[in-house]
């Protein structure tokens, strides 16, 4: 299971990704990131 949540509505760049593994070893695992986009990556 991915969730993504965007703290800051005006700022998508900005995000915040958790993933929760449902099968395998991580089951019941629980892996947060945070995720911040350069604003060069809109210029490719």
């Amino acid at each position: 299971t991915c969730k993504v949540n965007f703290p800051d509505p005006n700022k998508l760049h900005y995000f915040q990704l958790t993933v929760i593994p449902d099968e395998g070893y991580y089951q019941g695992g629980k892996f947060q990131f945070e995720i911040e986009v350069p604003d060069a990556y809109n210029m490719v």
